[in-house]
């Protein structure tokens, strides 16, 4: 999910998304044979890769809104231009 988000291709992280929940639903559906210890550490290994996640579509986001606003003002320059 990382690579996929590094390289913005957000479709594949939705996808992968998906298959995610339904492993850790397929996880803790049934008793544990792992060490608590051990299952904490994979715990934290998902939650510092949704923080992760989370970092890069937010920094995603503002880019997109950025070129919206780009987009926004060139049309009313064009429009303001053609009056």
């Amino acid at each position: 999910m990382l690579k996929s988000a590094l390289i913005e291709d957000w479709d594949q992280v939705i996808a992968l998304e998906s298959q995610r929940d339904t492993l850790i639903m397929d996880l803790f559906a049934e008793p544990l044979t792992l060490p608590p210890d051990v299952v904490a550490e994979k715990i934290q290994i998902i939650l510092d890769i949704n923080q992760q996640l989370l970092e890069y579509g937010k920094r995603h986001r503002d880019e997109l809104q950025q070129e919206m606003l780009k987009l926004f003002h060139g049309k009313k320059s064009v429009q303001l231009y053609q009056e």
